[in-house]
């Protein structure tokens, strides 16, 4: 609407007490137009209302309608189970989550839940965790779930009469009350003539009820694993060995770390997985005898862990014939405060493919100690080597180098840090052996093949080696593949504690990018804090408690 005061209408002009009468004479008609609109966009409103609202009824008889025709609900029970046992976790059991399967497939509909209840294998594994945690409302703890054994029971009851796999962690520094744990086990001993694969780690002592039990009542168990930890004590456990279930006839996996003295009559010769850790300095501790003895009755190992993070204070020497392991083709090895030179000397490994090696950093020698690392004497009685893994933070160059001459058949190397990235400062990165030296080695040449032809796969994490040096490791692995008969690498996975200084992917050739798929990952160092001027000025005249403490002590 154009009016005569429309140039004034973005302005700070005043009008006079005869132009206020006018433009309230001239908004009279406009006025009653806006009334006019209201009433009719009001009226189209409620039309508009009532015709969405049909519009959904008949949508809604739509696709019920069409829920009817729809081929979910022709799927016949059977297929629909299968499909549902192909939700489950395939690395772990299923946890008591209404989250995960198959708990979640449950709450889908009535039918999906009466096909989950009558599908027993849904319900033949499960992973129960107990232990209380401090939060700010006071204490929640996953043991105090109303009826939680009622809860085990049924899920277990679930599962007709199939054979178990289940899974028991009790959080370590948490608080559980011992009767609970005991009557937890009571309730998964019910179902101990089902149990097949078993799993307990707890935080708690023991339950004395497995003590007590004979190796008659575990007729189908194959997979038995025991540890502990606590808070106060690295050995609160007593001996795992009086327990009989070690006996169990059909036994071919046992993991623990408190066996103590060997369990007599165990039948060793079944195993095909054995897993052990030192613990203590009594008789729980893992010596490099008694490790021989163990191998001597366990010839049929696929796969052994031994840890040797516990020192001893028997004789390095071992008074025993060497042992063959005919069949033993991984094997993980942590050495603790003593070399195991000796126990390596002791072994015949014909048919090793895969060695995971760490040590604690002084077992390792300076470079010029005339001392040939454990370590590279057990890489020079194995032939048969294809996968090589090697702790970074106890490896000098020298013994990486020495380590690599002997592997020389591997087809992956990686060369990690046996702790998470985030639990260790960023200068520990500039310790990795991994350095410009050691990929040279691994690159051909014009003139010279490379160390390690057969190498596919390579890891590092933390990297210390240059991205031109990386460069041309991947670059000239696949140029000279056909001349020294070598492969190219097929993944190349590195992490730096650095900055990218050059963009890798875009100056490889095509036929690279092809062959070799690469994750780099660059962690920024975080920046050196600055020093304030003022400081050591400010001094506090007496002790004082951070107030977070103070509240802390006074809940």
């Amino acid at each position: 609407m154009e009016t005569r005061f429309t140039p004034l209408l973005a302005t700070n002009y005043a009008p006079s007490k005869a132009e206020v009468d006018e433009i309230r004479k001239l908004l009279v008609d406009p006025v009653n137009q806006l009334n006019q609109f209201d009433t009719e966009i009001n009226h189209l409103h409620r039309v508009l209302n009532e015709l969405t609202s049909k519009r959904n009824q008949l949508h809604a008889q739509i696709i019920s309608h069409k829920n009817l025709i729809a081929p979910l609900r022709r799927i016949p029970q059977e297929l629909l189970q299968e499909i549902f046992i192909h939700c489950l976790p395939t690395d772990h059991n299923a946890a008591m989550s209404c989250h995960e399967p198959p708990l979640l497939l449950g709450r889908v509909c009535s039918r999906w839940r009466s096909v989950a209840l009558s599908t027993p294998r849904l319900w033949s594994g499960i992973h129960i965790v107990i232990g209380s945690i401090p939060s700010q409302e006071g204490l929640e703890s996953v043991d105090q779930i109303p009826d939680v054994h009622a809860a085990v029971e049924e899920w277990l009851g679930r599962s007709g009469g199939l054979p178990l796999s289940i899974s028991l962690f009790q959080a370590p520094y948490t608080i559980t009350n011992q009767e609970y744990v005991d009557n937890l086990i009571s309730t998964l001993v019910q179902f101990s003539s089902r149990w097949r694969n078993m799993s307990l780690l707890l935080s708690s002592q023991p339950p004395s009820l497995l003590f007590s039990l004979s190796h008659q009542t575990f007729p189908l168990l194959e997979r038995f694993s025991f540890h502990g930890v606590t808070a106060d004590s690295p050995s609160p456990f007593p001996e795992l060995a009086p327990l009989d279930i070690f006996r169990a006839p059909r036994i071919k996996s046992t993991s623990s770390h408190h066996l103590g003295t060997l369990p007599k009559n165990m039948g060793w010769s079944q195993l095909t997985f054995l897993s052990l850790e030192s613990c203590g300095y009594g008789e729980g501790r893992l010596t490099p005898s008694k490790a021989i003895e163990i191998l001597h009755e366990s010839p049929g190992l696929i796969h052994c862990e031994f840890n040797f993070i516990s020192g001893w204070n028997s004789p390095s020497s071992i008074d025993h014939e060497i042992v063959t392991m005919p069949s033993l083709v991984t094997l993980a090895i942590f050495e603790g405060t003593i070399s195991l030179k000796p126990f390596f000397e002791h072994l015949r490994l014909p048919v090793l493919a895969s060695l995971e090696f760490a040590a604690t950093p002084r077992r390792h020698p300076h470079p010029d100690d005339p001392e040939e690392p454990s370590i590279c004497t057990l890489l020079s009685r194995i032939d048969s080597l294809k996968e090589l893994t090697l702790s970074s933070l106890n490896l000098t160059h020298t013994t990486l180098v020495n380590c690599l001459q002997r592997a020389s058949s591997i087809t992956r190397l990686s060369v990690l840090n046996p702790q998470p990235a985030d639990s260790w400062p960023f200068f520990i990165a500039t310790l990795s052996p991994f350095t410009d030296d050691v990929v040279s080695l691994l690159t051909p040449t014009e003139d010279q093949p490379p160390m390690c032809p057969l190498l596919r796969v390579l890891e590092c994490n933390p990297c210390n080696a240059s991205d031109t040096a990386l460069l041309t490791l991947i670059k000239q692995r696949s140029t000279y593949a056909s001349k020294y008969d070598i492969q190219p690498l097929e993944r190349v996975d590195l992490e730096f504690h650095r900055q990218r200084s050059m963009d890798i992917r875009s100056k490889l050739p095509p036929k690279a990018l092809v062959e070799t798929a690469i994750t780099l990952k660059y962690r920024t160092p975080p920046d050196v804090p600055r020093i304030s001027l003022r400081a050591g000025l400010e001094r506090p005249g007496r002790l004082q408690i951070p107030s977070n403490t103070y509240r802390h002590l006074h809940r």
